[in-house]
């Protein structure tokens, strides 16, 4: 009944009505649109607000691995790396068989983010669920149980991928996968491997394993478990997964502040829930129905014009420019606040790290400054600069969709807040008249000067903290150290 509700309302909902301003929830979109398919982000940030159409090209190689010998039934699921497959089927013990297949036409997709194929109930599923129903339960393990219910889920979503007109549906956890409808369309097969060997054939205890099981030593069985893991640590730093091309105009976004429902739940739990818990949790039916409709409207576009894949070097390589950047510069400027303690830090005084920091905050943000009029008694003379700056992506552009057009909005808006607080802060440090460079002599009272810097030093700090925890760039989250060879590092993924 559900389900039959909530696409009966698809066909009724109109399509959510263009907004003019950017949104309040900039930098959220920003975050997600410059974090769809890399793997580090969608990991941090496992509970996925968004969903994009694409392709899996011709040719590309996929891996199934199966306990029987049979072919895979109708729907099932395929990895991109043969050690996600060998790794899930190796650690159940017995005989295990891997299948590799080629795509023999483009893959019709949709692309839906986060640690999506990650089963449990802290909202990795949501998007999904939304699709599926037009509504989230609390119970988000999937309807069916924990691993019990992703053949439902796959079901479901493959009776809308006949309706709509596409072909599966692309996930993470620990790696990529696809969610595949229909095996005897599109896909060739290449080989089929026995992979059993004599260190793996009896050592699996099944899932889940009994909490007293003799795990045995080090062989081949864990290394196959550890395998993709391993192979997820290798992928933190890519790009994004090379295989799937998405087409960026087809971006739908669940921090649209047109869902008006999640928007205003956000802004009510903004003191309680950082974004890596925020969930999909409360949508209203009407707003789910919207969301629904938007996703259908996008896949009947590709439909349309072939599944070409659009924006491949537009607002995807944009938002990464602007990340390029911002990202390091604001973490070196961070840096150096943060090591203002209020005293000497060594031989240096506050004014020579204000002066450090003025150097920092005006690295990212010299190709548009004018100083035509340069003043160190007024900041008027900025003001111009600083609007080009806020406007050097977006000007000329015109986004021809509507998720592009969203795109563009929340660029407009995390360049914006960019823009001015780091105008703001260098103004500043104009007119506290900082000497030029660190050991140049001081205008005036070097001692008044001192306690001038000593003030502001620990405000700076505040503020860049601030603008970086509202951008919530995982670029600044990393490991610090350099791990030894067969160690990773790795934050918690899948299960």
């Amino acid at each position: 009944l559900l389900v039959a509700t909530a696409r009966a309302a698809t066909h009724q909902q109109p399509l959510l009505a263009p907004s003019a301003e950017p949104p309040v929830s900039s930098n959220l979109i920003f975050a997600s649109f410059t974090s769809l398919l890399k793997q580090w982000p969608n990991t941090f940030y496992s509970n996925g607000h968004s969903v994009v159409a694409g392709v899996v090209p011709a040719g590309t190689l996929l891996y199934h691995a199966r306990k029987t010998n049979d072919l895979p039934p109708k729907t099932e699921w395929l990895a991109f790396d043969a050690e996600m497959s060998l790794g899930i089927m190796s650690g159940r013990g017995g005989f295990t068989r891997l299948l590799t297949y080629a795509a023999s036409r483009p893959l019709k997709i949709l692309y839906v983010d986060g640690e999506s194929a990650a089963l449990s109930t802290q909202g990795w599923l949501d998007s999904q669920s939304v699709l599926i129903y037009g509504n989230v339960t609390d119970d988000e393990s999937g309807r069916g149980g924990c691993g019990g219910g992703e053949y439902e889920r796959a079901r479901q979503l493959c009776e809308l991928g006949d309706e709509w007109g596409f072909d599966g549906v692309v996930r993470m956890n620990t790696a990529f996968e696809l969610m595949y409808c229909d095996f005897s369309k599109g896909l060739s097969i290449i080989s089929s491997v026995n992979v059993t060997d004599p260190f793996t054939a009896g050592a699996g205890f099944g899932w889940p394993a009994p909490p007293d099981a003799p795990y045995p030593d080090p062989t081949a069985l864990q290394r196959f478990s550890l395998s993709s893991v391993i192979f997820a640590d290798r992928s933190f730093e890519r790009s994004g997964e090379p295989r799937v091309l998405l087409d960026y105009d087809s971006f739908v976004s669940f921090y649209d502040p047109r869902v008006s429902s999640l928007a205003e739940i956000r802004k009510r739990e903004r003191s309680e829930t950082s974004r890596e818990k925020t969930r999909l949790l409360g949508i209203s039916d009407d707003d789910g129905a919207a969301v629904r409709e938007r996703v259908r409207a996008e896949v009947e576009r590709m439909n349309r014009k072939g599944w070409a894949v659009g924006d491949k070097g537009g607002f995807a390589a944009t938002g990464q420019i602007i990340i390029d950047q911002w990202a390091s510069r604001l973490g070196e400027l961070e840096y150096i606040l943060r090591a203002w303690n209020g005293s000497s830090v060594g031989s240096e005084n506050a004014t020579t790290t204000a002066v450090r920091a003025r150097s920092a905050l005006y690295t990212p943000i010299s190709s548009y400054i004018d100083f035509t009029h340069y003043s160190n008694t007024s900041a008027s003379w900025l003001a111009w600069s600083e609007s080009r700056c806020k406007t050097a992506h977006t000007k000329h552009v015109h986004p021809p969709t509507e998720g592009s057009a969203l795109v563009e909005s929340s660029i407009e808006g995390v360049s914006a807040r960019l823009c001015k607080t780091v105008f703001r802060l260098f103004a500043e440090s104009v007119l506290l008249k900082f000497p030029i460079s660190v050991g140049n002599s001081v205008e005036g009272d070097a001692a008044e000067l001192e306690e001038r810097a000593k003030e502001a030093l620990p405000r700076w700090g505040a503020e860049v903290r601030d603008l970086q925890k509202w951008l919530g760039w995982t670029s600044w989250v990393r490991c610090e150290e350099v791990c030894q060879p067969g160690a990773v590092c790795s934050i918690p993924m899948w299960p």
